[in-house]
């Protein structure tokens, strides 16, 4: 508790999604990958299958937090939307975030989610990720900046 408390960290990452037709997912496994390539010791956490409470426990612990959530009906996931609630009483500071996801016809939403960053005290790393449709294998390709600037932060 003292830690959390200091706001202290250690060397790790996790990511943390909510997916609807798995394209979220494929961001986020890939995420995983790239970060486990770079041996930083990361977690890959679903909200469908994990209790919130149990995440906050790996935000607590972890200097990178990756988010990632689709778009339905112009606004984030709800399982998300309360995850980011929960997470925005806390405030967990001296941490560093990155927003993804994925959508359908329009990204406007994802302001809302950037926004809950700042609402939060997580430091934005760069710019979210956001991919229409499905992201191929070229589209992903952009991740690999994002896990060169987490490795930066580890330095």
């Amino acid at each position: 508790y003292k830690k959390w408390a200091n706001h202290e960290t250690e060397k790790r990452a996790v990511i943390i999604y909510d997916t609807m037709w798995h394209s979220t997912e494929r961001i986020a496994r890939r995420y995983f990958e790239l970060l486990d390539k770079a041996d930083i010791p990361v977690e890959l956490l679903n909200l469908q299958t994990n209790d919130a409470s149990a995440i906050v426990t790996e935000v607590m612990r972890a200097k990178v937090v990756l988010l990632g959530t689709p778009i339905l009906n112009n606004k984030m996931l709800p399982r998300m939307g309360g995850f980011l609630t929960y997470l925005i009483g806390l405030k967990p500071r001296k941490r560093h975030a990155l927003t993804f996801g994925s959508y359908g016809w329009n990204r406007a939403a994802f302001q809302e989610f950037d926004d809950s960053l700042k609402a939060a005290a997580l430091e934005a790393i760069g710019p979210g990720r956001y991919f229409q449709y499905i992201p191929d294998e070229s589209e992903l390709e952009v991740l690999r900046e994002d896990v060169a600037r987490i490795k930066e932060l580890f330095a």
